[in-house]
């Protein structure tokens, strides 16, 4: 899996920016919520815990769910339209750190056609103050009609969103990212 350095502000502002790269017009991105408000709030089915998630609506037919992972993280399963699902596993492949999701989940298509999701990870990662946000990652994850993994984690310290672009728009090309240490 490819690291690379972006820098937290500027991801944070062209993440929050619905802009699409003019270098490259059969590319183009797409948002949707994450927030509580606009998902539909579910239980994980078989489950004797009556887990609770939340089904988001995504791109061309997509569903994003929220689904809670480990120690009060959350984590991402994208459903494409078929209904198959596909967890993307935040917590064992872009952070073992605390984190929270940023509420808008980022679509990069082709045409029509989802290529990949942009996810904003906050970072809580200082043992000494937890409540502070010490690093932002952009997961990006491939979406293919066989696979949806996440192949790169863009970190702190040197980038644009072009960079990001960039980096999401080839992603299809790229294997899944190893589960980390």
């Amino acid at each position: 899996m490819r690291r690379l350095a972006c820098t937290g502000a500027a991801l944070v502002v062209a993440l929050t920016a619905c802009a699409t790269s003019g270098q490259d017009e059969a590319r183009k991105s797409v948002f949707s919520s994450l927030a509580h408000k606009d998902c539909v709030a579910k239980t994980l089915p078989n489950d004797p815990n009556d887990t609770p998630y939340r089904a988001c609506p995504g791109a061309a037919g997509y569903t994003l769910h929220v689904v809670p992972a480990d120690a009060g993280r959350s984590t991402i399963d994208v459903v494409d339209p078929s209904g198959r699902s596909f967890p993307l596993r935040l917590p064992e492949t872009v952070t073992r750190d605390m984190f929270e999701l940023d509420l808008r989940a980022e679509w990069r298509l082709a045409g029509s056609t989802p290529i990949a999701l942009i996810l904003l990870l906050r970072v809580h990662g200082d043992p000494a103050d937890p409540s502070r946000i010490s690093n932002s990652i952009a997961a990006i994850a491939k979406i293919t009609p066989a696979e949806v993994c996440v192949t790169d984690a863009l970190s702190d310290g040197g980038g644009t969103i072009q960079t990001v672009h960039k980096t999401a728009d080839s992603a299809r090309g790229r294997p899944c990212g190893p589960v980390l240490p």
